[in-house]
């Protein structure tokens, strides 16, 4: 049988990491809808393409949220495993026997 180490600090670091890539999902959001889906300076025949720019905006921030979502998800996936291998590795500890 092979064996692993676990180390549950890592786990839980990994798992807020994944948070904060979750966070810049967010701030490009923001941007994507603040500046890319600018649509004041369409005057004209480009008026037509306002509501095709703010559908294009409202997509691309409906895939931000599923992958944002997502990363939240498995973060909390990982902190709930981070915890029980803890309490895991804590139980087995104290059952054990020191034998001089």
């Amino acid at each position: 049988m092979e064996q692993f180490e676990v180390e549950p600090d890592e786990l839980a670091g990994y798992a807020e990491y994944m948070r904060t890539v979750a966070g810049a999902f967010d701030q490009i959001d923001r941007y994507s809808h603040d500046e890319g889906c600018e649509t004041a300076g369409f005057t004209g025949l480009l008026t037509i393409l306002q509501p095709a720019v703010g559908w294009v905006g409202d997509l691309y921030g409906t895939g931000l949220a599923f992958g944002r979502d997502r990363l939240h998800g498995s973060a909390d996936g990982l902190e709930v495993a981070a915890d029980d291998y803890a309490a895991t590795d804590a139980a087995n500890a104290t059952s054990l026997v020191v034998v001089d």
